[in-house]
């Protein structure tokens, strides 16, 4: 309802009504009738007053009709609006609406100045502004200085490392940009198998691959999986060992015996070292499929978790196929005494099948080695008519153990595990190595048949060394006690 169209309050009897202000305020009342009689109340309303409607048809009852008329049924309503009449003076205004033009005025400056501000106010802005490339052009520029950007703070990251440190580059704070869970994946990918890539991006996207069949895919997919969520170009900050472009740590290495320095491990000689740890393969043949995999020369991926923590790892390589255990074992021993000349200080032995059968051997004497680790030992194959014997044989090494006299031995870490064809029974392997290492003396930690670990050569899963290789680290830290358990 519009403010100056209100309808009046009705007047408290015997006072005259307010006047009103605005359409209809200034027009004359109905005059009475020629009789004297009052006039009659108009009918109609109009839309916005609920009030009568000034000069409404009413019956021609409600008043004489002029001289001369019959009063027939053609003249039966009187008082047509649309009918001319004499223009009446108008009256007074009252003095309650003389200021309401000024107000009406003012109110329309104000609402026409309220519409024009904003746009005033655009065109200043448009009139001092500085106009911003397209979000296109804009983002093209970007992208062709990023690289550039990204290789300028390698660089910084990179000059700021000691250069005779060669675990520096392997600590998270090295890696630049990313943050939180970054750095919580650039630990794990140190401790993966090869062949491997890390990307990362100025705005702290990352992207790796592991276990990739070769380097070049492991580029291509950690660059991808980096640019996915970083929306812009990535950097390759490490690539299988190499990390910034730097390669591996290679100081020269000597001859030891039958044994080398494994090329997909880091490397950091006898003095910088921590130790060494000689790793000893099962037997194989190239068309034995995925289970002789496990048991090729590579060292097991948890391995490189005792390499990252400052452990050259060396590897007792010998043919695929089936050997006399008795000529080998001397030419691994001869490798170790050829290491602790080199001034290595710590040596542990470990393999899997036939390389850990081997490396239990050398608890014959254990002041060969600090550490021996057996993962699913093995030496009879598969056949059901040889597990008694393997059995027996098993037992036995464990009783030319516990006859050795003299200090603590080694830290000694069996693994057994489910479904294993080479294994003639896991449960009562574990249950004796338990109670023949608890009788010695030696610290020993038992991984009987962990779950979700199946197989022969489960102690190659990338799954393994997720779960348990953190364990064995620890186990092998002669900084610390080692644990009972994982």
């Amino acid at each position: 309802m519009h403010p100056d169209r209100a309808a009046p309050h009705p007047a408290p009897a015997g006072t005259a009504p307010a006047p009103r202000c605005g359409a209809g305020a200034d027009r004359a009342a109905p005059a009475p009738a020629p009789d004297g009689s009052p006039p009659p109340a108009p009918t109609g309303t109009l839309p916005w007053t609920r009030g009568p409607r000034p000069g409404a048809l009413r019956p021609a009852a409600a008043r004489p009709a002029p001289a001369g008329d019959t009063g027939t049924a053609s003249r039966a309503l009187v008082g047509d609006p649309w009918e001319p009449t004499a223009p009446r003076p108008a009256p007074a205004r009252p003095a309650a609406c003389r200021f309401r033009p000024l107000r009406s005025a003012f109110g329309r400056a104000i609402g026409r100045i309220r519409t024009a501000l904003p746009a005033a106010l655009l065109l200043a802005s448009l009139a001092t502004a500085t106009f911003a490339p397209p979000a296109a052009a804009q983002g093209a520029a970007q992208a062709a200085t990023a690289p550039a950007a990204a290789t300028a703070r390698l660089a910084s990251a990179l000059s700021a490392l000691p250069a005779n440190d060669p675990l520096a580059l392997l600590r998270p704070e090295a890696v630049p940009f990313v943050r939180g869970n970054g750095l919580l994946a650039w630990e794990r990918y140190l401790v993966q198998e090869m062949h491997r890539a890390f990307a990362v991006s100025p705005r702290g996207a990352w992207g790796m691959r592991i276990d990739a069949p070769d380097a070049e895919t492991a580029r291509r997919d950690a660059l991808a999986a980096c640019k996915h969520y970083a929306r812009e170009e990535c950097t390759l900050w490490s690539v299988d060992l190499a990390i910034a472009d730097r390669p591996a740590p290679r100081p020269p290495a000597r001859q030891a015996g039958p044994l080398r320095p494994s090329d997909r491990h880091l490397h950091f000689g006898p003095r910088a070292a921590q130790g060494v740890i000689v790793w000893s393969h099962g037997s194989y043949t190239p068309g034995d499929g995925d289970d002789a995999t496990a048991r090729r020369p590579v060292p097991q991926p948890w391995v490189r978790r005792l390499n990252v923590a400052g452990w050259d790892v060396w590897r007792f390589d010998r043919s695929p196929h089936a050997e006399n255990m008795d000529e080998t074992l001397p030419q691994l021993r001869q490798g170790i005494a050829a290491l602790r000349a080199q001034g290595y200080r710590r040596v542990i032995a470990a393999g899997q099948s036939r390389g850990g059968w081997l490396s239990m051997r050398l608890l014959e004497t254990p002041a060969e080695v600090d550490g021996v680790v057996a993962v699913a030992p093995a030496r009879h194959g598969t056949d059901p008519e040889l597990r008694p014997r393997a059995l027996s044989d098993f037992f036995a090494l464990l009783d030319r153990v516990r006859r050795q006299e003299g200090p603590a031995g080694p830290r000694v870490a069996l693994l057994t595990f489910e479904g294993d064809p080479f294994d003639p029974g896991p449960a009562s392997r574990a249950r004796a190595a338990r109670e023949v290492l608890s009788l010695v003396g030696l610290p020993a930690l038992v991984i009987d048949r962990p779950p979700g670990q199946v197989g022969h050569g489960a102690g190659a899963s990338v799954s393994f060394n997720d779960t348990y290789g953190a364990c064995l680290a620890r186990f092998l830290d002669f900084a610390q006690a080692p644990p009972a358990r994982c």
